[in-house]
């Protein structure tokens, strides 16, 4: 009888003496939170940092575990006593997964500790699985494991790894461990799905107990179903970010529809290095007072027919964006101002910017909307008109044009001058009928040579146009013309 009991205690000793490795182990899950501090109870929050994306990697607050559903949304967990944890888990909650669930994405862990009753904040950690391959398999690990031993030190992946110092842990970087468990995140795949058709996805009210940055696009996400705004806003200003080195794409004949909320409005901000791409035929109607908004070295890519319609009332913004593609920017019927911090906008690629009958489009001071490309264009439709900041213009130039009827381009104040319409290179640019007032020059063409003797009737086409209000030598600046050819100007004032 003595030797069992001593073998019993043995057996507790020597359990008791595990490593937190070999504890962990024990326990079901992705992200595992281990408590290890002495005559403590801690509280812990998980919840997402921008979209949610389920196990099979579409936008969708849900996944299902043996035909139930169960919400990605993180969870919460009060009373974790020493030696205690709290686990969640992709597959949903339950007998085979953690206590909670978690799906692809960013989300953070906020750690409380139980002082004189109330929890009290201590630290957090976000957490990044954003990659469409995870998980690995050897020599990577499934699990990011936190250890908290106190309030001033919390160890990650292992017990002798403290939190970076971003506070940021990323599945796909475990160096951690060793150099070896490291790779390239591969963010492509996720989709978005037709039960969710209001972005962004309010979680809350699925039962999250907080939703950092619900705009927030992390993920390669493309549009396969007709989506839109939401009409009651999650903020005020609802920001959906396409998050650097992240393409934002919309399927071919698919509509976003950006409407107008009850309050506040929505920005669709692509910063810099990420992309916005729309395929043949697809749609972007921007509301009043939505916006969209191009961030310096971001990325818009327009495929055949494609467009992008701004309706009067809502905003542009290109603060150094680059534009390509067959598609449109469509200005409609109203008043439209350009919001900008750079004086450079480069439309390229066979892009073209419109403005329909009574649209006004205004140009802030020194700033130059800049055409290139073969048949990138400036539409003007009759009735239309474009205002210049001082010294701002337009500058078109290998194989861009302008093609304006019945329109006017003007100062924004009387007082000040533009610079004018700069023509370079082959094209065929048409402008007739037009106002051109306030301007240093009016139009100014150059290098515009038919080399190569094509059968095109004129390089550029300047008729019945009206040159008001030139700052000096009114007949030398209205038009100037210098190593060009096949050119048809006539009937100007």
């Amino acid at each position: 009888m003595k030797k069992i009991i001593l073998v019993i205690i043995y057996l507790i000793v020597i359990f008791n003496d595990l490593s937190y490795s070999d504890k962990s182990d024990l326990v079901i899950g992705e992200l595992i939170i281990y408590n290890y501090a002495p005559n403590t109870t801690l509280k812990v929050k998980v919840y997402p940092i921008g979209f949610v994306y389920n196990g099979d990697k579409e936008y969708n607050p849900e996944c299902i575990l043996n035909g139930n559903y169960d919400y990605i949304i993180g969870g919460e967990e009060e009373g974790i006593a020493t030696y205690s944890s709290f686990s969640l888990d992709h597959d949903g909650a339950g007998d085979d997964g953690g206590e909670a669930s978690i799906g692809y994405g960013k989300y953070r862990v906020v750690f409380f500790q139980l002082d004189s009753g109330i929890y009290d904040s201590i630290d957090y950690c976000d957490v990044d699985y954003g990659d469409s391959n995870y998980p690995y398999g050897n020599p990577f690990t499934a699990d990011i494991n936190f250890y908290y031993y106190s309030s001033q030190n919390i160890k990650v992946w292992t017990t002798s790894n403290s939190l970076p110092a971003n506070r940021l842990v990323t599945i796909w970087d475990q160096r951690a461990m060793d150099s070896t468990h490291v790779r390239i995140p591969n963010k492509y795949g996720f989709s978005s799905n037709d039960n969710y058709i209001n972005y962004p996805i309010n979680i809350l009210q699925y039962g999250a107990v907080s939703h950092l940055n619900p705009g927030d696009i992390d993920l390669n996400l493309q549009i396969d179903h007709d989506i839109n705004t939401r009409d009651t806003l999650i903020d005020s200003v609802t920001n959906i970010t396409v998050k650097r080195k992240v393409a934002l794409k919309i399927n071919s004949g698919k509509t976003f529809d950006m409407v107008t909320p009850t309050f506040g409005y929505n920005n669709l901000i692509v910063e810099d290095t990420a992309y916005l791409v729309l395929y043949n035929s697809a749609k972007i109607n921007v509301f009043s007072p939505n916006r969209i908004t191009l961030k310096n070295k971001s990325n818009l890519t327009l495929g055949g027919n494609s467009e992008i319609r701004i309706k009067n009332g809502a905003a542009f913004c290109n603060e150094g964006g680059r534009i390509y593609g067959h598609g449109k920017i469509i200005f409609e019927k109203g008043i439209h101002e350009f919001c900008s911090n750079v004086n450079d906008f480069a439309v390229r690629d066979s892009a073209k910017i419109i403005l329909e009958d009574s649209a006004v489009v205004i140009l802030p001071d020194d700033y130059t909307l800049r055409l290139r490309g073969n048949t990138t264009s400036l539409i003007m439709k009759p009735g239309s008109k474009m205002m210049f900041g001082e010294n701002s213009g337009i500058v078109c130039d290998s194989g861009a044009k302008v093609i304006a009827n019945n329109a006017v381009f003007t100062s924004a104040d009387s007082t000040k001058i533009w610079n004018g319409i700069s023509l370079k290179h082959r094209s065929q640019d048409t402008i007739k009928s037009c106002i051109i007032k306030n301007a240093d020059f009016g139009v100014n063409i150059m290098n515009k040579n038919d080399d190569e003797e094509t059968e095109i009737p004129y390089s550029t086409e300047i008729s019945g146009c009206s040159f008001i209000n030139q700052t000096s030598h009114v007949l030398n600046n209205a038009i100037y013309a210098a190593g060009s050819s096949k050119l048809l100007i006539s009937n100007n004032v």
